[in-house]
């Protein structure tokens, strides 16, 4: 495996952690300002954190987290 294949996996994951933070924040100022709706279609996470998809209750989703 190439040595700088590792470098890139890890530079990518770094780059995941800084959007998540940035989509947290936005969920919390959106919060405090009580607004009704979020639009986070340009955070460019690539994924929706586990903590959104258990805590939405109007996606349907019936899990909770333990």
């Amino acid at each position: 495996m190439c040595p700088r294949l590792g470098d890139a996996a890890v530079r990518s994951e770094r780059a995941d952690a800084i959007r998540l933070e940035c989509v947290f924040f936005k969920i919390r100022r959106a919060v405090v300002q009580g607004k009704e709706t979020l639009d986070l279609s340009r955070s460019n996470l690539g994924f929706v954190p586990e903590e959104l998809r258990t805590a939405c209750p109007s996606c349907g989703s019936s899990r909770s987290s333990t």
